[in-house]
């Protein structure tokens, strides 16, 4: 079989060379700066051109070869260093202005800084499950904070007292909670608890989602309490999500037919019930994180099985 390199001068000849030739120099752009960090390709896997060579050759149709490459600059991958500026966000142009909105404190005062502090003080940073990395959101954000636990709102849920939670938020002075998560696809696994940290402690409440696509801000839409704030940093719309709703931009139909006509292909013998065509819930994102692929991606990106070599190997719980 041929290498992706072999592939990419041997297409350039093609009537649409000019597209691969570009989209390579953007590849090799992006495996140098973006691509290199995947966590989950860290350890004993192949690097980024090694994955691609394979997962091109999962298939012998040339044409569906082309349709993989040209899907690839549509990926949304969020490197470590992006999602550090999206940490940098949820709390400078989200969390600190929601938090004045809340006292009505002026910014122009002399005390401000003490003022911010106190207002920190008095919230509860906390993520919803546990893939959202707290410590890196108090680090970059430089948030000293008199709350030395942040659990996951998941787990408490499941485990938790809500005596003690309680006695926690008095004995700490806990006016309001900010939960956090880095990607929302459908919204259903942070929508009960939500729901559970909003309904039962009185609080004022906001969740700030780094990345969260359209189904997922439809379903949060349905809390529907007077102390409950929601505010992503970015939100994928229904254009930008790949599946047969028909909402779907033009620039990417044709991956609704490769994503059903490789379908089989992806899965071999693994379970289909809960990774549909389209991922999760049929969600069609192409999000990738430098720590995971979500399951609500795409699954001829992250699948791995007995037919099928991914390019972004997700790491899964089971």
């Amino acid at each position: 079989m041929l290498s992706y390199k072999e592939k990419i001068i041997k297409w350039s000849g093609d009537e649409d060379g000019n597209t691969f030739i570009g989209i390579n120099s953007y590849m090799r752009y992006l495996s140098k700066h973006l691509f290199y960090d995947y966590e989950p390709t860290l350890g004993a896997y192949p690097e980024f051109e090694a994955r691609l060579n394979e997962w091109l050759n999962n298939i012998e149709s040339e044409e569906d070869q082309k349709s993989l490459v040209r899907l690839i600059p549509n990926l949304f991958y969020i490197g470590r260093e992006e999602l550090n500026s999206l940490h940098k966000t949820a709390f400078e142009s989200v969390v600190c202005h929601w938090l004045f909105d809340q006292k009505v404190a002026r910014i122009d005062k002399i005390d401000f800084s003490t003022e911010l502090k106190e207002m920190i003080d008095s919230t509860w940073f906390c993520p919803i499950t546990d893939s959202f990395r707290i410590n890196q959101f108090y680090h970059v954000n430089n948030i000293s904070s008199i709350h030395e636990f942040r659990p996951d709102w998941r787990s408490l849920k499941k485990f938790g007292s809500d005596e003690r939670i309680q006695n926690y938020i008095q004995n700490n002075n806990v006016k309001q909670i900010v939960l956090l998560e880095d990607f929302v696809g459908t919204g259903t696994q942070v929508f009960h608890p939500i729901k559970y940290c909003v309904e039962t402690f009185k609080l004022k409440v906001l969740f700030v989602p780094l990345v969260i696509c359209n189904p997922g801000c439809e379903k949060i839409k349905e809390i529907n309490n007077e102390n409950f704030s929601f505010n992503p940093v970015i939100h994928i719309p229904k254009e930008f999500l790949i599946n047969k709703l028909g909402y779907t931009n033009i620039s990417l139909i044709e991956f609704i037919s490769l994503s059903e006509k490789l379908y089989d292909t992806v899965m071999g013998t693994n379970d289909k019930s809960k990774v549909k065509q389209f991922g999760y819930s049929d969600t069609g994102s192409l999000t990738v994180m430098f720590s995971n692929t979500p399951n609500n991606s795409l699954p001829l990106i992250h699948v791995e099985s007995s037919s099928w070599k991914p390019l972004f190997k997700r790491h899964s719980r089971s």
